[in-house]
């Protein structure tokens, strides 16, 4: 599934709120999306992954493996979704925002 080109530009992730979770608002922003039932079903194992994390893990380690969850899990599925001619990742300019973009992205 791809999402429509209303989603280009959009913001998913302000990091000038230190106190806002990556992993929570990118899960927000997935709920409130209607879903094919193959995508739905990924959101599920997602989500199925996170709490399998927050489950498994010390409260030390916690952090680091939500992290690499983002950035192994969360990333690239929200890359698969991104509308034509559109990547999800960090804007070009304000390094805060993460979003769906206009253009490739940039490494």
């Amino acid at each position: 599934m791809k999402l429509s080109d209303t989603f280009a530009n959009r913001i998913i992730i302000d990091r000038k709120n230190k106190h806002l979770d990556c992993i929570d608002a990118c899960m927000a922003f997935l709920d409130s999306l209607a879903l094919d039932p193959a995508t739905d079903n990924s959101v599920l194992g997602l989500k199925l992954l996170l709490e399998q994390i927050e489950k498994n893990n010390p409260p030390s380690k916690i952090y680091r493996q939500r992290l690499r969850f983002y950035t192994h899990e969360m990333i690239p599925f929200l890359s698969s979704l991104a509308p034509e001619d559109c990547y999800y990742g960090r804007h070009p300019v304000d390094k805060n925002l993460y979003g769906y973009w206009r253009g490739s992205a940039v490494s």
